[in-house]
């Protein structure tokens, strides 16, 4: 994970009556920065502690998370997210109650400075992914997409997280209340 503020996430903080929530994002470059294909844990973790105690009564989320599919396994790595995130527990007893995945291919400049495409996306194309079909029947309409049968294994199985599929509709959509983070 690279992490260019100088300053502590403490003096970040502008305190709990302006905040809601609290979060990090995990993006996994793989060969593409200098830190390497790192696990969840390993770039969660420290930051995911840090935040539950310096906001013990905030819920947790990470906004953000992505792989390259390039450096390492980025089936295992979102069956590790899903792993990790599950069971994580901060140090005052603290879940992570939301997590968003990033869906897009874009330009970024990697180590050395060159501008590259690169792969966050889950949903991709067939010859991508396989064979692994979604089809989506919730408020938007009907549509097939293909994705990475751990991402469609790991929304299933997110039953607990805010915005879960627990009831067979579209799993985006939150209640006030869930959004609020006092759900």
């Amino acid at each position: 994970m690279n992490c260019t503020c100088s300053r502590s996430m403490k003096s970040l903080y502008p305190g709990d009556q302006y905040v809601d929530w609290v979060g990090v994002d995990a993006y996994n470059w793989g060969p593409y920065q200098a830190s390497g294909w790192q696990s969840p844990e390993k770039m969660l973790k420290p930051f995911l502690d840090k935040l539950a105690d310096i906001a013990p009564n905030k819920p947790i989320a990470i906004p953000e998370i992505a792989a390259v599919p390039e450096g390492g396994d980025k089936t295992q790595w979102v069956r590790d997210m899903a792993g990790f995130t599950s069971y994580y527990v901060g140090p005052r007893g603290q879940r992570i109650h939301l997590i968003s995945y990033f869906n897009a291919r874009k330009n970024e400049q990697v180590a050395g400075g060159a501008i590259r495409e690169i792969g966050f996306a889950v949903f991709e194309t067939k010859q991508q992914v396989g064979s692994t079909a979604w089809t989506d029947q919730g408020d938007s309409g009907k549509g097939t997409y293909y994705t990475f049968p751990s991402y469609k294994a790991l929304i299933g199985g997110w039953a607990n997280y805010i915005g879960a599929n627990r009831d067979g509709h579209n799993p985006r959509l939150l209640t006030n209340s869930q959004f609020w983070g006092k759900e």
